[in-house]
């Protein structure tokens, strides 16, 4: 199996490979690297074939939302896996499909910015929105300044 643009995230001591291509398609796989046990593992696969996606830890819990899925249409679907039942659970979909946006988490407040909301049209977004991990509702925040796709989003405690 060759997988190309994945997406790795770091929850408590292990290492996970989030969906991503393998042989230029998307796939549904998630794969973890144990960093006690020094061995990987296979985890259920989410319900939706997507790359380009973005991925949070909350917790135990794994966020995954949007990307490209077959045929490079975009997603506005949102899963969560639970790392201590091992299952999947979907979430509310976001206001509007994209992939290649920045994710981070502050305290229950997961934040999407930019990305590119149609394949080919290079619809670079200036958007962020707000996601409430607790009472799972969006909402629509104030643009940012320049659009921008595959940005890099970083909470800071200060």
């Amino acid at each position: 199996m060759v997988t190309l643009s994945y997406y790795l995230i770091m929850c408590q001591s292990l290492y996970f490979q989030v969906g991503g291509d393998e042989f230029g398609r998307p796939t549904d796989t998630i794969q973890c690297f144990n960093l006690k046990t020094e061995k990987w593992e296979t985890f259920p696969a989410m319900s939706t074939k997507r790359r380009r996606c973005a991925v949070v830890a909350v917790g135990e819990k794994l966020v995954v939302a949007g990307g490209l899925t077959l045929g490079d249409y975009s997603l506005d679907t949102i899963e969560m896996f639970d790392l201590r039942n091992r299952k999947w659970f979907d979430l509310p979909n976001m206001p509007c499909t994209r992939f290649g946006c920045g994710a981070c988490v502050i305290n229950s407040q997961m934040f999407l910015c930019g990305g590119n909301e149609k394949l080919r049209m290079k619809a670079y977004s200036n958007r962020l929105d707000s996601f409430d991990l607790m009472t799972h509702t969006w909402e629509i925040l104030p643009n940012m300044a320049h659009r921008r796709i595959h940005p890099v989003a970083v909470s800071v405690s200060v």
